[in-house]
């Protein structure tokens, strides 16, 4: 991956002329994630940050990082302009899966207690005719 004299120089984004479509090679990946890792590590306003598409901090780490995981499996890897359309659209899907998967609950929740309540009301009516008998 990065040899040592790659390791002292600037990350992609850092360095003049970059462009956010630009594709990073694993050497600038390595670059990309230690810059994050610093920027983090610096970070006084909380210790673990959110993912936020938005945050380019977040972005280029998920770039950095999904470029080295994709080199691995041979798949291409993305610029980080890529990344953020991707993860623009991976999380409202994510969102709305969740959304629909909570309502199936929701519906299946009601059919137990559908279910329950018309196995208690038959056994009062149960309870009832055996009372009428004695």
């Amino acid at each position: 991956l990065a040899s040592c004299a790659d390791a002292a120089a600037p990350p992609p984004s850092e360095r003049e002329g970059y462009q956010p479509t630009d594709v990073w090679s694993e050497s600038d990946c390595v670059a990309e994630l230690a810059s994050c890792f610093a920027e983090v590590a610096s970070s006084t306003s909380q210790p673990l940050p959110e993912f936020d598409k938005d945050d380019e901090t977040a972005m280029r780490f998920v770039a950095a990082a999904s470029n080295l995981r994709s080199r691995v499996f041979g798949i291409e890897a993305q610029s980080l302009y890529s990344a953020k359309g991707i993860a623009g659209n991976i999380i409202p899907a994510i969102a709305t899966t969740n959304a629909i998967c909570a309502g199936l609950q929701v519906l299946q929740a009601f059919r137990i207690l559908r279910i329950q309540l018309e196995e208690k009301k038959r056994g009062e009516g149960e309870k009832e005719e055996g009372g009428a008998e004695n």
